[in-house]
C-alpha cells in the first residue's frame, strides 16, 4: 500500500477500533463513518490548463450514546491516538448534553444486512 493510501480492510481496522475504544470508555452504543477519497479536477481556460489540483481527502466521525444522551465528535487524523482522543471528545459532549428519550441507534433488525457492491 502506497504512502496515503487506505484499503477497505484497513479502514475496516479503523472502525473496529473506534467502536471497541467508546465501548470501552462506556458508551452504551455509538456509530462511526471513516471515510477516504482521491479527486483531481481541471480548469481550461481559452484552450489552456489553467489550474490542476490533485486531493486526497480522509477522516472520521463517530457519535456516542451515554444512555440517552449523545455526542459527536470527528477528526481527519487516523492515527490510534487521534481515534481515541476524538472518542473521548464525543463522550465528553454525551456526559453534558441534554437527556432525549428518543436518542440512540436503529433496532437491530432495521439495519442493514446486505449491502449492494455499486461500482
Amino acid at each position: 500500500m502506497k504512502k496515503n493510501q487506505f484499503d477497505l480492510e484497513h479502514l475496516k481496522k479503523i472502525a473496529d477500533h473506534t467502536l471497541s475504544y467508546a465501548k470501552k470508555i462506556g458508551a452504551t452504543a455509538s456509530e462511526v463513518e471513516v471515510s477516504y477519497g482521491t479527486g483531481k479536477n481541471i480548469s481550461v481556460r481559452l484552450g489552456s490548463l489553467e489550474n490542476l489540483e490533485i486531493n486526497r481527502d480522509k477522516g472520521f466521525s463517530v457519535t456516542l450514546y451515554n444512555g440517552n444522551r449523545k455526542g459527536s465528535s470527528s477528526s481527519s487524523d487516523l492515527s490510534t491516538q487521534s481515534i481515541e482522543d476524538t472518542v473521548d471528545a464525543a463522550f465528553n459532549i454525551a456526559r453534558y448534553t441534554a437527556e432525549d428519550p428518543l436518542f440512540g441507534l436503529a433496532d437491530k433488525n432495521l439495519m442493514a444486512t446486505h449491502i449492494k457492491d455499486l461500482d
